[in-house]
């Protein structure tokens, strides 16, 4: 593996994976693997590119949770529902605005 290998997040693994993430603010969750944590990284970079508007939300949610689906209550709540697991908990991986009540059906796993 090449240096450049082993510090691309689509290659790095154990340790390398661990820097990369501890440089991003985003250490690994406890127990997960390199294939669990690199998704998870992987979604919240996906969120911090965001442009937080409503009209990049689907684009985006494809790109994390493919088949999901949003509901937008109009009431300051969303639920969002899901076709497969998320690569992390609902509210560190789902697009939603500050101060928004997310609620998920499906599978969150």
């Amino acid at each position: 593996m090449t240096e450049h290998e082993a510090f691309s997040l689509s290659s790095a693994a154990g340790a390398q994976l661990d820097v990369l993430g501890a440089s991003l603010g985003l250490p690994r969750p406890e127990g997960a693997g390199d294939e669990a944590y690199r998704a998870w990284l992987q979604a919240r970079l996906r969120l911090f590119r965001w442009d937080g508007t409503n009209e990049t939300i689907p684009a985006l949610l494809s790109e994390i949770a493919p088949g999901a689906d949003l509901n937008d209550h109009g009431d300051g709540s969303v639920t969002v529902t899901l076709a497969a697991p998320l690569p992390g908990p609902p509210e560190s991986c789902l697009p939603v605005p500050a101060g928004i009540h997310l609620m998920t059906e499906g599978d969150p796993s």
